[in-house]
């Protein structure tokens, strides 16, 4: 147990990125075997806090996952130290000071930015342990291959693409990781080193392997995934303490015979090559407990498949098989297995030997009916049928009490199975694109179940008997007929998702706004007759991020939806929108905003109010303010800066406007014929007539007009009041000054 310990000779004095340095004192601590240690990880951390150069009996510190950009020369200081740990900063490099303390044994510095390791690195002659995984590294120092001490070297994830001739020097070397890296072969000093165990050089671009490979007498991992393999040399046949082979996506044809010579092995990864066939003789590995095969040519599996007594994982994937042999049935062990996307009708009766299986995938198989033996699986937990034929479930099914996960979409079932609801540890059940309209009452006995997915099926509406589903928290009911939702749908309080999209609603369903905790709704109309307008209650989405309005008939939303301050991402595509309201664009967190395809023709002046970084789609509208070439980019920048010029440009219109109309009227006959159409409160009437029978005209109508200016929504509005005023009145001299006025303008906008 580590014991919290303060280093008397912490320097007091100098400062830290932490609130005291009396807080890194408290820090440190004694591990199990002796040495002092001082862990920051995660701190947050732009640097190493001084106070730490003082602490010379430190053993072990560890300062990963921060965001560290330089390590200072103070770092010599640190005479004792044996650990130095950090990973995942933002270091381009290496001070040559670090490589001056002796005493160390591990170095971890994956996760960073280097692009060089230096040749001081050469100094540390006790390094045991050297991690670099993670950064930008293109070659190797040739002093590396002087840590004659190294037993571990990490260097996945970078871009090498050789590796320095003396790399055979390294001869205690038992673990070498050189995943996803440049190497377009094996360096052949690697195959002298006799000690490995463990040789990662999965993610890189090899094509052939070196027939020296055979030396490497002790390997027991060799990770060979993700490259362009098509052949293996017999030697790697050799390697007879091999336990785990991982030859994943390659390109390989055949296996040779000779692959029962790997007695040890308990691992075989061949999944994603060309392999058509299999060697009888992969059947004597007598230990091996995985056997992945997806994603190959095959056709059959080998006949003695039963030797495999100590098989617990078996994947055989998307393939060709058509047929499983029996001897699949004696191995008694297997708790995985995989079968997806072949064209298996059958399964042999035997199959309910299989008692200790736990998964199980069927999916895109050619399967008509389900095996009565796969009911005696008692341990069942996940079942995947996915893809089928099948009509119906057997009563037997309800043996199945452990199963969690079931996928039953893309069958020919017309019934919701009634043997599903004693599955009282259900959690996820997929029905999608089957025949069912409805679910029995006792489908609330399933109290675990959180996923439902009910998408293309024949209901007509969102059954009550869902709502006493109190845990689930997502619900799928697209492609259906549904045109209505039960009230009770306000008591799934988990719920978080709720697919509605493709039904027959010809009304927003209200009820759905009552759900409390609700995050994401899809209520896409396409190929249905669509919803023309929204309930102001849709504001009580409260928890709403993402809303999907898509292919409906809305032609206005509701200024309410401004208060709907979590959402994120707004669909509303293929509709009939005339405008957007101002208080959707004072959204804080709105992230996506897609109105497409609507028939707006201009944005509300505050449009530049939403988020720079806004995803946004204006296609396929008919917009003249902005103009098309302003928004068919997609960027709220200049939009705004559009509208903000624009709406400059309107009030001063405006204002010149209301000078002509004062300037031009000045008899009281033509004053008297124009005030009632401005239409002004009682209190602005109050003052005109305040003002007395003999105030000059021209007084009046500047306190009327000003008053009448204040009462307009928007410049651009005012401006189209005042000229239809004038037209209504049939007064042409104003009116042409005004229309003219506007021309002028528009042009100059041009």
């Amino acid at each position: 147990m580590a014991t919290q310990v303060r280093l008397i000779s912490m320097s007091r004095g100098s400062s830290t990125s932490l609130d005291q340095p009396d807080d890194i004192q408290a820090e440190v601590y004694v591990s199990g075997s002796g040495k002092f240690c001082l862990s920051l990880h995660g701190r947050e951390l732009c640097e190493i806090p001084p106070d730490i150069f003082s602490m010379e009996e430190l053993n072990c510190l560890f300062l990963g996952n921060n965001s560290i950009s330089h390590v200072p020369r103070d770092i010599r200081k640190l005479k004792n130290v044996q650990v130095l740990a950090i990973q995942d900063n933002q270091l381009p490099c290496l001070p040559p000071t670090m490589f001056s303390l002796h005493a160390m044994k591990v170095l971890e510095v994956s996760g960073n930015q280097l692009t060089e390791l230096p040749r001081d690195v050469g100094n540390l002659k006790h390094l045991n342990q050297l991690y670099a995984n993670r950064n930008l590294l293109s070659s190797l120092p040739d002093e590396v291959c002087s840590l004659q001490q190294l037993e571990v070297l990490g260097l996945n994830d970078n871009q090498l693409t050789s590796l320095p001739p003396g790399v055979r020097n390294l001869t205690k070397m038992k673990i070498l990781g050189l995943d996803n890296n440049r190497l377009e072969r094996v360096p052949k000093g690697i195959c002298e080193l006799d000690e490995l165990i463990k040789l990662g050089l999965s993610g890189n671009g090899l094509k052939h392997l070196p027939a020296e490979m055979e030396n490497l007498s002790n390997l027991r991992e060799l990770l060979l995934n993700d490259n362009e393999i098509q052949y293996l040399p017999v030697q790697l046949y050799w390697l007879e303490c091999l336990e785990e082979l991982a030859l994943s996506n390659n390109q390989l044809k055949s296996l040779s015979p000779q692959i029962s010579r790997l007695k040890e092995l308990r691992i075989l990864g061949l999944n994603s090559n060309h392999l058509e066939v299999l060697p009888d003789e992969i059947c004597e590995l007598s230990y091996l407990e995985t056997l992945g095969l997806d994603s190959n040519r095959l056709k059959a599996l080998p006949e003695h498949m039963a030797s495999l007594v100590n098989l617990k994982e078996l994947y055989i994937g998307n393939n060709s098989i058509e047929y499983i042999p029996d001897d699949i049935c004696i191995l008694t062990e297997l708790q995985i297995v995989a079968m997806t996307g072949n064209k298996i009708d059958s399964l042999p009766v035997e199959i309910a030997n299989l008692k200790r299986v736990q998964q199980f995938g069927l999916n895109h198989n050619q399967m008509s009916h389900l095996p009565l033996g796969m009911c005696s699986m008692y341990d069942l937990q996940l079942l995947s049928l996915e893809g089928n034929r099948i009509p119906e479930l057997p009563p037997e099914f309800s043996n199945l009490v452990h199963i969690k996960q079931l996928e039953l979409s893309s069958n020919a079932l017309e019934d919701f199975p009634d043997c599903l609801c004693v599955l009282v540890q259900l959690e996820y059940l997929g029905m999608n694109n089957n025949q069912v309209d409805q679910v029995p009452a006792e489908i609330s006995h399933l109290r675990k179940l959180r996923v439902l997915l009910l998408n293309g099926n024949q209901f007509r509406e969102l059954p009550k008997e869902i709502c006493t589903l109190r845990k689930l928290e997502r619900l799928g009911l697209s492609r259906n007929l549904v045109t209505k939702v039960a009230v009770e749908v306000k008591k799934l309080d988990n719920l978080t998702e709720l697919s509605l999209n493709h039904n027959q609603f010809t009304e927003f369903p209200t009820q759905v706004c009552y759900i409390p905790n609700l995050q994401l709704l899809t209520f896409d109309q396409s190929g249905g007759p669509g919803v023309q307008a929204l309930p102001d209650e849709i504001s009580e989405l409260q928890h709403v991020t993402e809303l999907v309005l898509d292919n409906n008939n809305i032609m206005v939303l509701p200024t309410v939806m401004g208060s709907m301050s979590n959402l994120l991402h707004l669909s509303l595509a293929n509709n009939q929108l005339m405008f957007v309201p101002e208080s959707l664009c004072e959204l804080p967190q709105l992230r996506s905003l897609q109105l497409q395809g609507n028939q707006l023709q201009r944005l509300p002046n505050n449009f530049g109010h939403l988020a720079k970084e806004v995803d946004l789609n204006l296609t396929g509208n008919p917009l003249t303010r902005p103009p098309t070439v302003v928004c068919d980019g997609g960027k709220v920048t200049p939009i705004g800066r559009y509208l903000k010029k624009a709406e400059q440009r309107d009030e001063l219109l405006l204002q010149k406007m209301v000078q002509c109309v004062q300037s031009s009227i000045t008899t009281k006959d033509v004053y008297t014929t124009v005030l009632p159409k401005l239409r002004l409160p009682k209190d602005a009437l109050d003052v005109l007539a305040g003002m007395g029978r003999h105030a000059p005209i021209p007084d009046k109508l500047r306190v009327a007009l000003a008053r009448w200016r204040d009462l307009q929504p928007t410049p651009a509005a005012g401006t189209e009041r005042l000229i239809r005023i004038f037209d209504v009145l049939d007064i042409q001299d104003i009116l042409n000054k005004l229309k003219t006025m506007k021309i002028r303008a528009q042009q100059h906008r041009l």
